[in-house]
């Protein structure tokens, strides 16, 4: 099956994309994390615990509404991965007709403001 990686994972595996074989949604994640191990602590929060942090969708719906890990896959489905996100920050931008006005700074997103 098709496993999509986004974001941090995609830089850690080094590719967009994998080809895994597993008859779970479990069984592909650990083949996943035969070959890179580093992603356990992101994954999972314990054996077989899945982060709460982490966004898994097979065939663009989450697991967690299916049946978990336990969820049965096959070989045309695709598994998306996502890492844990962080959010922005309002801050304070300015004035407009005497009112503040509030945006995320994408510069406060990435932790730099």
């Amino acid at each position: 099956m098709r496993v999509n990686l986004y974001a941090t994972f995609r830089d850690v595996a080094g590719v967009k994309h994998l080809e895994l074989d597993g008859a779970t949604v479990g069984e592909v994640l650990e083949r996943l994390l035969e070959l890179h191990p580093d992603m356990r602590d992101e994954l999972f929060e314990a054996p077989g615990v899945l982060s709460e942090r982490v966004s898994v969708f097979l065939n663009g719906r989450d697991v967690r509404y299916l049946q978990g890990l336990a969820t049965p896959v096959g070989p045309d489905d695709v598994l998306d991965l996502f890492p844990p996100v962080a959010g922005g920050a309002l801050v304070f931008s300015g004035t407009t007709a005497g009112r503040r006005v509030r945006r995320i700074s994408a510069l406060a997103m990435r932790g730099g403001g």
